[in-house]
Parts: C-alpha cells; sequence; structure tokens
C-alpha cells in the first residue's frame, strides 16, 4: 500500500490524539528493522509498531504487545531503551509535505523538545 503525506498526516493527527504526553515504558525489537515501544497514555497501554523494511514501511498501532523477534538487538534498539524508555512522548510532527515523522521525547535521557 503506498502512504503518501496526506495519508501520512492524518496518521499523525491520530498518533498525537492518542499518544501525546504518554510515557514509553518499554521497547521491542521485533525485526531486523522494525521496532515496538509501549505508551502508557490516556489510562491505557498502547503498542506503536515503527517499521523501516523497504517492503513494509510501516507507522501504526497495534491492538496486542509484540513480542521480541530477535535475540541478540542491534545497536539502534539499546539506545532506544537507553535514552527513550521511562521518556514521555512530547510531540509527533511531520515536515510539510514529506513522508517523514517525527517524534520528540522529554525526560531524564532525552533531550528536551
Amino acid at each position: 500500500m503506498y502512504v503518501d503525506s496526506v495519508t501520512l498526516a492524518a496518521v499523525a493527527g491520530e498518533l498525537n490524539q492518542t499518544l501525546l504526553n504518554g510515557r514509553v515504558q518499554d521497547v521491542v525489537q521485533i525485526s531486523e528493522l522494525a521496532f515496538s515501544m509501549e505508551i502508557y497514555a490516556g489510562h491505557l497501554r498502547r503498542y506503536l509498531i515503527l517499521s523501516a523494511e523497504s517492503k513494509s514501511a510501516r507507522c501504526h498501532l497495534a491492538s496486542q504487545k509484540p513480542r521480541r523477534g530477535v535475540e541478540q538487538p542491534v545497536t539502534l534498539a539499546l539506545l532506544l531503551r537507553k535514552y527513550v524508555e521511562g521518556a514521555h512522548l512530547s510531540a509527533i510532527s511531520q515536515p510539510l509535505w514529506e513522508r517523514i515523522l517525527h517524534f520528540d521525547f522529554s525526560g531524564p535521557e532525552a533531550r528536551p523538545a
């Protein structure tokens, strides 16, 4: 499925409504290029899937907690755990007409937005 900048803007809007100011409780590496974040927002646990796989690049909410898919995490997964776990998601933005999302986190290890 092709996702253009307008569709991604709608995704960003939905994520802002459901995840903003949520606390990242866990980061899980699903595959070599896909990660999941458990975010506690609005008194609910939500699972954000982020994938950079060439055939299935995506960013969406999952209904169930994803399982770990790799035994040895890559360096990016370790960095996400260090700097993002425990932080709050302070903003989700999209540069105008781009198919990119920016996630800003604030917390003890994350840089303030």
